[in-house]
């Protein structure tokens, strides 16, 4: 497993991004066969975060799995969730807590171990992609840190950062990981800020204590080529 992939040019198609599926399958098999109509001149980069939350998770591997086999372009990267499921199956005390929520995605489990088709795809999984215009990562970066492209446990978990421009080297960061309401998601877009957030929680399509779910609920895809969000209101909650 590679930390990062550097991208260099471009597909015949178009790339898009999608973020935080978190076991949507219905959601995520309509927006990409439906709404962005993925071909395999294109390429598909996911921002991780395939499992847990939602009904569907193991539905969501066997969908990304599968596109693969098909021939179809996708770079999936590691979200927390994947890298948090691989500690757990890797021993780590800190962990344990997916022991007692694994009931939620039994069909991933077989015989108390994750099967090994789901095992190696997300241990595989880097921790972002640099393009020639673009990086693309789950959370973020540690900017302030004189390694930002090293420090694996922000670029899985943090929420608030701010990518200065001459360390970009005019590049732009894609990321999700944290929900952000659909008229933020489109001012970082229009207004060319240096990152955009592109997860709008298409897993709380109801009631959160904290977020207002009457702002999220969909899921999106980002043409990066002509920067237009693509997006998916979520059925498999609804």
């Amino acid at each position: 497993m590679n930390d990062f992939v550097q991208l260099p040019g471009r597909p015949e198609g178009k790339r898009y991004v999608i973020s935080d599926i978190h076991g949507c399958y219905k959601t995520f098999r309509r927006l990409v066969e439906k709404v962005i109509g993925l071909t395999k001149s294109d390429w598909l980069f996911l921002l991780g975060d395939y499992v847990d939350r939602g009904p569907s998770s193991k539905a969501v591997l066997d969908y990304i799995l599968e596109l693969m086999e098909e021939g179809y372009t996708l770079f999936p990267l590691r979200g927390n969730h994947e890298d948090d499921l691989l500690k757990y199956a890797k021993g780590e005390p800190r962990f344990m807590l997916w022991h007692l929520n694994k009931h939620k995605y039994p069909d991933i489990f077989e015989e108390g171990k994750i099967i090994d088709r789901y095992y190696n795809f997300m241990n595989s999984l880097p921790y972002y992609y640099e393009l020639d215009d673009y990086y693309i990562v789950h959370a973020g970066f540690n900017f302030k840190s004189d390694k930002p492209f090293e420090d694996k446990e922000t670029m899985l978990w943090t929420r608030y950062f701010n990518p200065p421009t001459n360390l970009l080297k005019g590049k732009r960061v894609i990321h999700g990981h944290d929900p952000v309401y659909m008229p933020v998601i489109l001012e970082h877009i229009e207004k060319g800020y240096p990152s955009i957030p592109l997860d709008n929680g298409a897993v709380y399509a109801g009631r959160h204590k904290i977020y207002d779910t009457s702002q999220l609920g969909k899921l999106c895809a980002f043409d990066m080529d002509h920067e237009r969000i693509y997006s998916q209101v979520n059925i498999d909650l609804n």
